[in-house]
């Protein structure tokens, strides 16, 4: 395989691994401890119906997972900065800008990025 088409084969994967890890973490947001807890027993009570001792027990399970959640979360998102900088060190100075500008675009619309860790 040709340099030029491993180059252009790698870019589309990096960028369809970051649009997939997008989709799944804002798509799944409802279910990740803390300020969305409750939203998500909410939901899974109204839809499975379940009593209160079930309620507090999926409570503590999310409780107990929140440490392992965000420590992936973050992982993640500097898996995602460091496929970032490869990208743009690929690109030319137009690109670049946009590249940049379209990254501040995602960044805003990310939830987790607009928060201080």
């Amino acid at each position: 395989m040709k340099p030029k088409t491993k180059t252009i084969l790698f870019i589309l994967l990096s960028f369809a691994l970051g649009v997939l890890f997008g989709w799944l973490t804002s798509r799944h947001s409802t279910i990740l401890p803390g300020k969305t807890k409750i939203d998500f027993t909410k939901i899974l009570k109204e839809k499975l119906e379940l009593d209160s001792v079930q309620v507090l027990k999926v409570d503590s399970i999310l409780e107990s997972r929140k440490e392992d959640f965000e420590a992936l979360k973050k992982r993640f998102h500097a898996l995602g900065d460091t496929i970032r900088m490869e990208i743009r060190k690929l690109l030319n100075e137009k690109q670049a800008k946009r590249f940049d500008d379209w990254n501040r675009e995602l960044d805003k619309k990310d939830p987790s990025k607009n928060k201080s860790d």
